[in-house]
């Protein structure tokens, strides 16, 4: 919970301790031991309670950590990326090699079913399969190729959140909406993080860090126009006067 907390505007309080100045809902996740590791996606609307099912053998599991921030992620609404509607321009699915009664686990979504954000395909999301996931021979036997042959061994990756996975968060529960102000940030390929700071790709696309030069700039909208200010934390602000421009 901690890792989907981290640079998002996320909290998981536990349902019988809230805690003061922590807005919640009455949804909540349920952890249970039932028979495996699954979560369905996202709210229901006839319960607020969503069970997410994380067994012994999930925990003792060298990737344990990764596999609970897999369905945690679930839970919190996303898909498997995998299942994404431009898929086949990334990935193509080995129908054959996959293990019988498995095949529900490798469709794909039409667009007017899931919300992408406009974020462009993630090979290194921690939804996303491995290459061997559910084939019957996961030794000889690949059940997801990817086209471009650098990912091959990378999809599936638990090692942590990806840059768009913590992206899709923000855009999702609009965390950029909490900031007092409206900010823009110009650094490339950067979005506004839930601390009102931009964040860019961490090593290798794995998790967000702030910006080498944090610079969001501050866009006031009035009267068809805008001004823009110093970015944040650099130059110098001098008195002097503001002047509108018509857009």
């Amino acid at each position: 919970m901690r890792r989907w907390e981290e640079h998002t505007c996320l909290k998981f309080v536990a349902k019988d301790n809230p805690q003061e100045n922590i807005i919640t809902t009455n949804n909540y996740i349920h952890f249970v031991k039932s028979g495996g590791c699954w979560s369905k996606v996202g709210m229901f609307w006839w319960t607020p309670e969503q069970k997410l099912s994380l067994d012994n053998e999930c925990l003792q599991n060298k990737n344990g950590v990764a596999i609970a921030m897999h369905e945690i992620g679930h839970a919190i609404g996303f898909f498997h990326e995998h299942a994404r509607p431009d898929r086949d321009d990334h990935v193509t699915i080995e129908w054959d090699n996959i293990r019988w009664g498995r095949y529900r686990h490798f469709s794909k979504f039409y667009w007017n079913m899931i919300e992408t954000y406009d974020i462009p395909y993630d090979y290194l999301s921690i939804m996303h399969y491995s290459d061997n996931e559910f084939s019957w021979d996961s030794k000889t036997r690949l059940t997801i190729r990817t086209h471009d042959p650098s990912y091959q061994n990378i999809i599936g990756q638990r090692i942590s959140l990806s840059y768009y996975d913590i992206k899709m968060t923000n855009d999702m529960y609009s965390c950029a909406a909490r900031c007092p102000y409206y900010l823009r940030c110009d650094y490339p390929n950067s979005f506004l993080g839930p601390s009102c700071r931009c964040l860019c790709p961490n090593y290798h696309g794995l998790g967000a860090k702030e910006c080498p030069q944090n610079n969001a700039i501050q866009m006031v909208n009035g009267y068809g126009g805008h001004y823009l200010d110093c970015y944040e934390n650099t130059g110098t602000t001098y008195r002097g006067t503001r002047s509108w421009t018509r857009s």
